[in-house]
């Protein structure tokens, strides 16, 4: 529906002003949004790829993804099998697996 929203307002050359944004706040020393670093590295193809499986998992932040001392990401984030711990709960926009093309980049 965003797209939608997006194109409408393009198409009758209007602006949607909020009067708040929301960020998600990180959890300890040293967390990183996810996309906001990958915007650094990586271009807007792959950029979209990142995107699609970071909503697939459900996760905004490193801490998300990472084990509790921060150095770790367990491999099954890697290979698009979703934690128990991060579990759809509406809160999220709905992303289907992207398919292996998007977790072997």
């Amino acid at each position: 529906w965003l797209p939608s929203i997006r194109d409408f307002l393009g198409r009758t050359h209007s602006t949607l002003d909020l009067e708040w944004e929301y960020v998600t706040p990180i959890q300890r020393m040293g967390d990183i949004h996810l996309m906001d670093r990958a915007r650094e590295i990586f271009d807007d193809k792959t950029l979209q790829l990142i995107n699609a499986c970071r909503l697939f998992l459900g996760v905004t932040l490193l801490s998300d993804i990472a084990n509790a001392d921060g150095r770790h990401i367990p491999d099954h984030f890697f290979d698009g099998k979703s934690s128990p711990y991060h579990r759809h709960k509406g809160l999220f926009p709905y992303q289907d697996n992207p398919g292996r093309n998007a977790w072997s980049k």
